[in-house]
């Protein structure tokens, strides 16, 4: 272990949080990685981190959302290292900023070390993040291929965007030291951008969380001809290299990727929760049981000048977190 914070601050002197920063080190937890790249995207991390500035007691301050509750973590600013000055696991490129990594100890101290982090869905980590709500589209499904061969996933994909949720995708299982002829990462979590359609264009724009040089390069890549001067402009394409970020198109991711991460988030005049427990009288069981109808019931109604319009409701069932001992988590 070893403090990495004299002189540096938790976050870039101007405020702002940019992906490129992201690199992970030993850890398997690029799933974790993804989700906050998706937060720096919409400059959404400042509502976790919530000791900002550097302090000379390195005492740091994040919060999570854990069954609807937002729980800060305090950490220090002691990080496991391999060698003098370099952390073992998640840092930033920029040698000036510690987010990444308290980020990154806060999020292995809520769940009781660093390795209970080798591998998780991305979905996950947005909901801990942001308390929303999510969920994983698993492509091969016969669902998502009815949805795919209809149309139906793609514009649902557009409608996610739009409405600002957060978006992740997994491509095929596999290590992540296996990188495809094409430049894909295997068995790895990437982040998504955007989603577009223009020109006739259905487009994808994805992050790898590693911010380096593996990147697709097939059609829509930075190098590829299909860039002309009016889509460039359009969908202000500047190519980086060593950046991670590329566009593809939504064929070819397709092909390439197995699952879609959706992470909901809704305003809390939207939100409603209700806790309970199928316990003793209320454990009714499945419908194969006469007593299936004890189960705790809700009824829903919609009120006001809309209500008598389709809603779309979103319900989510969650249990109580345990931490390592296995009881309730309290930090």
């Amino acid at each position: 272990m070893a403090s990495l914070s004299v002189g540096k601050k938790i976050l870039h002197s101007d405020r702002s949080t940019q992906l490129e920063v992201l690199h992970g080190g030993r850890l398997g937890d690029c799933w974790f990685l993804s989700a906050v790249a998706v937060l720096t995207e919409v400059s959404r991390i400042l509502e976790v981190i919530i000791t900002p500035e550097y302090n000379e007691e390195g005492i740091y301050t994040v919060r999570f959302c854990v069954q609807g509750e937002w729980v800060p973590v305090v950490v220090d600013d002691w990080i496991p290292c391999e060698s003098l000055g370099k952390p073992a696991f998640a840092t930033s490129k920029k040698g000036n900023e510690l987010w990444v990594s308290i980020l990154e100890k806060a999020y292995a101290k809520l769940h009781g070390s660093y390795e209970a982090l080798e591998g998780g869905l991305v979905q996950d980590a947005l909901v801990d993040l942001t308390g929303g709500a999510g969920e994983e589209i698993d492509m091969r499904s016969a669902q998502a291929q009815i949805d795919l061969a209809s149309g139906r996933l793609w514009s649902q994909l557009l409608r996610f965007g739009q409405e600002g949720f957060l978006l992740g995708a997994g491509s095929p299982s596999g290590s992540d030291v296996h990188i495809s002829s094409s430049g894909i990462v295997q068995g790895h979590a990437y982040s998504i951008l955007q989603v577009r359609e223009v020109d006739g264009h259905k487009l994808v724009q994805i992050r790898n969380p590693w911010a380096n040089e593996v990147e697709w390069n097939g059609p829509w890549s930075d190098s590829s001809p299909e860039w002309t001067d009016r889509m460039k402009h359009k969908l202000k394409h500047v190519p980086q290299s060593k950046d991670g970020i590329f566009w593809m198109s939504w064929q070819d991711f397709q092909i390439h990727f197995r699952s879609i991460y959706v992470c909901r988030v809704y305003p809390p005049e939207m939100r409603y929760s209700v806790h309970g427990q199928w316990r003793g009288y209320s454990a009714g069981g499945c419908q194969d049981y006469a007593s299936w109808n004890q189960n705790p019931q809700f009824r829903l109604r919609a009120t006001g000048s809309d209500a008598s319009y389709p809603i779309h409701v979103f319900i989510t069932l969650t249990q109580v977190y345990c931490g390592p001992s296995g009881r309730t988590m309290a930090l």
